[in-house]
C-alpha cells in the first residue's frame, strides 16, 4: 500500500531537507500554502513563517496560471523544464494554463567559466589548450541545464562547445526524488487532477529529462537526422566530433545563419522567401511521414538560415518519434480532412488513442465533424494544420481519449515549422505542401509488400499464442488445484485516512503514557515515598519535571502541525 508523502522518507540526505523545505517555502510565498497542508508537509516549515504566510494569506493581483509559473521559474531548471513540457500538453490544462507556461523562458544567468573550465578538461581528458586552438570564455547561450562556447579545434574547425552546468545533474536528480513522492500521493490528496495521471506524466518526465542531461543522445540525434536529410537539397545539420564527446560534453561543426524568423534579413540578403519556406516544412514531413524521427523543438533560434539559402538545424536534444501505427493514422486524418470523410478521422483518432471507458462513438464523430467543419471552407493556404491537430487533441480529451505524447509533440512542431513558414511566405500553402506526403504515406501502406508483411507479422503472433495457451492453461489450473493462486487488491484514496488514524493513536497513546506519569508523580509526592528534598519527595518531583518536558514536546508537535 502506497504511503502519504511524509519527511522522514525523503529527508535521506541534507541536500533532500534543505531543497524540500527551499520548495516549501517558495509554495507557501506564493499562494500555494494550501498544497503544502494538504499534504501533510506543514510540520516542516517554520512556524513563524507558517504563521505568517498561508494561515493568513495575502491577496494578489495574479492569476491563478500566472502564480503557477513564478512558481516554477523560481524553483529553477528541472521544474522550467517539466513547465515546458506541460505547456506541450494541451490534451491536459485548460488554454490559459498552456497560454502561460509558454512563457517559461530556459534562460539563466551564465555560470563563470572557471567553474566551466574543469568540467571541459575532466570530460576531454587533458588541458583544454591542447585541443582548442582558440575557446570564447563568454558562451554564446546559458541554458538551465548547460552553458554553449564558440571555439576552434587545434586542427582549424570551427565549433560549439555545449557543456553541462556544473551539480545541475545533482539538483534534476534531487528534485525527480522528490517529486517521485509527491507524485505517488498527489491524485489521491487531489482528486480533482487524478485526470492528469501524475506518476505517468513524472515518469515520462524524468525519462526526458535525463535524457537531456546525457550529451551524448543529442550526438546521436544530430547524426541521425544528418543522415536522413543527407539528399535533402538545401537542408544541412551539423557534423558531430565524437573523438570529444561525452555524457557532460558536446562538441558539433559551427554552422552561421540568421534567425529563421529574421525576414528582414533573408529580405536584404536576397533570398527566396518562398523557396525557404518550402525547404523547411518539405524537411519537417520527410522527417514526419518518410522517417518517424524529427527534431522536436524548431523554434526560430533553432533553424537558421545561411548565407547560401540553406536551412540548418541545430539543438537536436528535444527529437519525436512516431511508430508506424502512428504515423499511418496520422496519414489517415490529414487524408481524411481533404476528402471530408469525418467518420475516417474520428475512428483514425480513436485508433491512435486510449480510451477510458465506451466512447460515445457517434456523438465523438458528429463533434468532429463540427469542428473540422469550420475549417472546411477555408482556403488551404490560410489553414493553420498546428491548430487544428490541437483542437482535435483537445476534443479527444473531453471524451476520455488519451492520445499519445507523440502526436502531441507533434501538433506543437507543426504550430512551430507553419509559423515559419509563413512568416517567410504569407501566402505559403501548408496543407498543401503536407498532403502529397500523407498520401504517399497511406499508398505505402496499402503495397502489396506491407499487406504481406503485415499478414506475416499476424500470423507470428497468432501462432507465438496458439504454442503458448496449453502451457498457461496448465499453470493456472495447478496454481488453483495446490491453492496458489493469489489475487491482489489494492484500495486507493484511503492512505491519508489510515496516516490520520496512525498520527491521532499515537498521540492519544503519548497523552495516556504522560498521564499516568502525572498521577503517579502525584501519588508518589503525596506518600513521600523515596528520599526527600526539603520535606518533598525527589522521585515525586522528577516525575513531574519529566512529565511536564513530555508535555510540552507534545504541545509543540501540535502547533508544528497547523491542527488543534
Amino acid at each position: 500500500m502506497r504511503v502519504p508523502f511524509s519527511f522522514p522518507r525523503i529527508g535521506r540526505t541534507y541536500r533532500h531537507v534543505v531543497r524540500l523545505r527551499h520548495i516549501l517555502d517558495v509554495l507557501v510565498t506564493e499562494g500555494f500554502g494550501f498544497v503544502v497542508v494538504r499534504m501533510n508537509l506543514h510540520s516542516l516549515i517554520r512556524l513563524p513563517k507558517r504563521l505568517q504566510r498561508y494561515l493568513t494569506a495575502a491577496p494578489t493581483p495574479l492569476t491563478f496560471p500566472e502564480q503557477l509559473r513564478r512558481v516554477i521559474e523560481e524553483l529553477g531548471p528541472t521544474f522550467i523544464k517539466l513547465g515546458q513540457m506541460l505547456a506541450s500538453r494541451p490534451d491536459l490544462l485548460p488554454p490559459a494554463f498552456i497560454r502561460e507556461l509558454s512563457q517559461l523562458q530556459d534562460h539563466v544567468a551564465p555560470v563563470p567559466f572557471e567553474h566551466i573550465r574543469p568540467i571541459l578538461e575532466r570530460e576531454l581528458g587533458r588541458p583544454a589548450d591542447e585541443v582548442f586552438a582558440r575557446f570564447d570564455s563568454e558562451p554564446l547561450a546559458a541554458a538551465s541545464l548547460a552553458q554553449i562556447y564558440a571555439a576552434e579545434l587545434a586542427t582549424g574547425e570551427r565549433v560549439v562547445v555545449k557543456v553541462l552546468r556544473p551539480g545541475v545533474r545533482e539538483l534534476v536528480r534531487t528534485d525527480l526524488e522528490i517529486l517521485g513522492q509527491f507524485a505517488g500521493t498527489l491524485a489521491d490528496v487531489f482528486p480533482e487532477i487524478s485526470y492528469l495521471r501524475p506518476r505517468d506524466l513524472l515518469d515520462e518526465f524524468a525519462l526526458a529529462v535525463k535524457r537531456e542531461l546525457d550529451l551524448s543522445t543529442e550526438a546521436s540525434n544530430t547524426e541521425r537526422l544528418r543522415g536522413n536529410l543527407a539528399s535533402f537539397e538545401g537542408v544541412r545539420l551539423p557534423l558531430v566530433f565524437w573523438e570529444y564527446t561525452t555524457d557532460q560534453l558536446l562538441v558539433l561543426e559551427r554552422l552561421d545563419g540568421l534567425r529563421g524568423d529574421d525576414v528582414a534579413g533573408v529580405t536584404r540578403a536576397g533570398l527566396d522567401r518562398t523557396l525557404l519556406a518550402s525547404r523547411i516544412v518539405g524537411c519537417f514531413m520527410k522527417q514526419v511521414f518518410e522517417d518517424g524521427f524529427y527534431h522536436g523543438d524548431p523554434h526560430p533560434g533553432n533553424i537558421l538560415i545561411s548565407a547560401a539559402g540553406e536551412v540548418v538545424l541545430i539543438d537536436c536534444g528535444s527529437v519525436g518519434y512516431l511508430t508506424d501505427d502512428s504515423m499511418n493514422a496520422l496519414g489517415a486524418i490529414l487524408v481524411s480532412f481533404g476528402t471530408g470523410d469525418y467518420d475516417r478521422m474520428a475512428t483514425s483518432l480513436l485508433r491512435l488513442g486510449a480510451a477510458d471507458d465506451v466512447v460515445d462513438l457517434t456523438r465523438f464523430k458528429g463533434d468532429a465533424a463540427i469542428l473540422v467543419g469550420r475549417y472546411y471552407a477555408t482556403p488551404l493556404r490560410y489553414l493553420r494544420l498546428g491548430t487544428l491537430l490541437e483542437e482535435l487533441s483537445i476534443l479527444s480529451r473531453r471524451y476520455g481519449v488519451r492520445l499519445p505524447r507523440e502526436l502531441l509533440l507533434l501538433a506543437k512542431t507543426v504550430m512551430l515549422v507553419e509559423g515559419l513558414a509563413r512568416g517567410l511566405d504569407d501566402d505559403f500553402n501548408f496543407m498543401g505542401a503536407a498532403e502529397p506526403y500523407a498520401r504517399k504515406l497511406v499508398t505505402r501502406r496499402y503495397s502489396p509488400s506491407k499487406l504481406l508483411q503485415g499478414v506475416a507479422g499476424g500470423f507470428d503472433d497468432f501462432s507465438y499464442y496458439l504454442r503458448t495457451l496449453p502451457r498457461e492453461l496448465d499453470m493456472f489450473v495447478k496454481r488453483v488445484v495446490r491453492g496458489t493462486l493469489r489475487i491482489e487488491l489494492e484500495h486507493r484514496g484511503l492512505e491519508r485516512a489510515v496516516n490520520e488514524i496512525d498520527r491521532s493513536s499515537n498521540r492519544l497513546s503519548f497523552a495516556l503514557i504522560l498521564s499516568a506519569i502525572i498521577l503517579s508523580s502525584s501519588l508518589i509526592f503525596v506518600a513521600g515515598v523515596g528520599p526527600e528534598v526539603l520535606g518533598y519527595s525527589i522521585l515525586g518531583i522528577g516525575g513531574f519535571i519529566v512529565s511536564g518536558f513530555l508535555g510540552l514536546w507534545l504541545v509543540v508537535a501540535i502547533l508544528r502541525s497547523g491542527r488543534m
